[in-house]
């Protein structure tokens, strides 16, 4: 039995000036779809799927 993959060391970043509109963007644009939107002061951090 071989071992999993490694997974990768570079993950990619955005920044969004709104965010809540970038992600309603990416989700209709590109088929994202949310797993998690955090809200905060400055904004909200979404992990997409």
């Amino acid at each position: 039995m071989s071992a999993p993959a490694p997974r990768p060391s570079v993950v990619p970043l955005l920044w969004y000036d709104k965010p809540r509109e970038a992600i309603a963007w990416l989700e209709t644009a590109l088929g994202f779809e949310s797993q998690m939107v955090v809200g905060g002061d400055e904004g909200a951090s979404s992990i997409p799927s």
